[in-house]
């Protein structure tokens, strides 16, 4: 008969156990033992069971582990006994290769040495930017320190990073905002050639936008303009898009004039948009005079839906816009919107309200736009 396996001893040691501490407890619940004297007798069963499970278990462990001792040595002798594969000392054939390039293995290894070169100074550099970078941190640190420690007192370096910060977020707000105005206008307009640009000394496109619902909106008979260039092209395209009638910029500037109607003629807005020339004449009022656009031009203007006041520029003199309301809102529709641009700047916020002074049958809104704008419409009775 064949001896039983270390799997079975255990399990039988294992039933064997279980049994008999079964019989003690019912011994004990029989009365043939006292309880207490079974359960002793119970727990040195179970004891001893698990004692002999547990050599059981040893042994089988020490039997895995020289088994697996004794393959690991048979494949060591075994691996150094054979012979080495062909081609395994990669040394040799290195060698052959370089030897097979002749001269151009010299301008390999000057290549290598130069790369070398290149790699050891961008290390140096990354090392010195470290260093910088470690010493503006150094420098940095007292200040967050002082920041922390002072929180109740005003920090001069703290109040200039906060300025600083509050401009570089409103530069980022003001940007989203313009790009966001362009994209709708884009939307509007289908151009027959490259737009003029907005901003800077052009309109910036969140006024421009605003101009494009009053058109969409109105449909005005007639748009003038104080001022010409980019934004004389989109509101010729906006006015022929929209089935408005016709745009009319006046400019003071007649080199600037002909560089608007060439604007105008590139994208075919002839029929829609006027540049009219009109010279800066003096129109004087009750206390001062100003320089403003010849009142000439201005004789056949009737029945204006939309007045952009975007010009004269402000270095023909103070307040220089100020006689645009009091000579074109005579010429205006009782519905008719008038837009001031630029409206951040001190001179236009008092002819601003100088307007609304001499004109009680208005009202203003204003705009946060790029540059500021006030918006002014008849009061509805």
């Amino acid at each position: 008969m064949r001896a039983p396996s270390p799997r079975q001893l255990t399990l039988y040691a294992a039933v064997s156990s279980a049994m008999a501490v079964t019989g003690v407890l019912v011994l004990g619940i029989l009365d043939v033992l006292t309880l207490s004297e079974a359960i002793v007798l119970a727990l040195v069963l179970g004891v001893l069971g698990m004692t002999f499970l547990l050599f059981i278990g040893l042994r089988r462990v020490d039997a895995k582990v020289q088994r697996l001792i004794r393959n690991h040595r048979e494949h060591a002798e075994g691996d150094r006994s054979a012979a080495p594969a062909p081609g395994f000392d990669l040394a040799p054939r290195i060698d052959d290769l370089f030897t097979s390039l002749g001269e151009d293995r010299l301008t390999i290894l000057a290549q290598g040495d130069a790369l070398s070169d290149r790699l050891d100074k961008g290390e140096e550099r990354v090392t010195s930017l470290i260093s910088v970078l470690s010493d503006e941190v150094t420098l940095l640190r007292p200040h967050l320190d002082a920041l922390h420690s002072k929180a109740s007192t005003p920090d001069p370096w703290f109040t200039e990073l906060s300025e600083r910060l509050k401009s570089v977020g409103h530069a980022g707000e003001t940007a989203y905002r313009q790009l966001e105005a362009y994209v709708d206008l884009r939307g509007l307009v289908r151009p027959r050639a490259p737009m003029p640009p907005l901003r800077d000394w052009a309109a910036s496109p969140d006024v421009m936008r605003l101009l494009a619902e009053t058109m969409w909106r109105s449909r005005p008979g007639l748009v003038v303009e104080c001022g010409s260039g980019s934004s004389s092209v989109w509101l010729g395209y906006l006015a022929e898009q929209t089935a408005s009638g016709r745009v009319v910029a006046l400019e003071h500037d007649e080199r600037f004039a002909e560089i608007s109607r060439d604007l105008v003629r590139a994208h075919g807005l002839e029929d829609v948009v006027e540049i009219r020339h009109a010279p800066l004449t003096t129109w004087d009022d009750a206390d001062r005079s100003y320089q403003w656009y010849d009142r000439n031009a201005l004789a056949d203007l009737t029945d204006i839906g939309l007045l952009f006041v975007d010009g004269p520029p402000q270095a023909t003199g103070s307040e220089a816009r100020f006689p645009a309301m009091r000579l074109l809102l005579p010429k205006c529709t009782a519905d008719a919107v008038i837009v001031l641009d630029d409206a951040d700047r001190d001179d236009e916020k008092t002819l601003s309200d100088r307007w609304l002074a001499e004109h009680p049958e208005l009202e203003r809104s204003t705009r946060r736009f790029d540059k500021g704008a006030h918006v002014f419409v008849r009061r509805r009775a």
